[in-house]
């Protein structure tokens, strides 16, 4: 698992530079999250191709379970991808309420996701 860390108007953000699927459960999630507390990193990034599909499988309840893990500690999380290909209801749906709420948001531009994260 590779991590680059950019600073940015004082903010450290952690972006996932991995290609392929890093996250494939809940463990994996809280892996990242203790490397992240252990550097005191409260920003992320992470790239659709990240995550296990099935994660985008709402009904599967495994994104509410992964992200509700960074939300709980505080850890802000940028998802960067092609979300429209999914051509899901649901989580076409999902991804409009978490874009409302301050914690997790998703967007198909890595710039857009660094300054709104240094923005936090």
């Amino acid at each position: 698992m590779n991590i680059a860390i950019r600073e940015i108007g004082g903010s450290k953000i952690a972006e996932m530079q991995s290609k392929g699927i890093i996250i494939r459960s809940v463990r994996d999630a809280d892996d990242i999250i203790a490397q992240l507390i252990e550097q005191k990193i409260d920003k992320l990034i992470l790239h659709e191709r990240n995550l296990i599909p099935v994660f985008w499988k709402i009904s599967s309840g495994l994104a509410s379970e992964i992200l509700k893990k960074f939300a709980d500690k505080n850890i802000a999380v940028a998802l960067v991808g092609e979300f429209d290909k999914h051509k899901s209801k649901s989580l076409n749906i999902f991804i409009k309420e978490a874009n409302l709420a301050n914690q997790v948001f998703f967007t198909n531009d890595i710039e857009l996701a660094h300054n709104n994260l240094s923005a936090k």
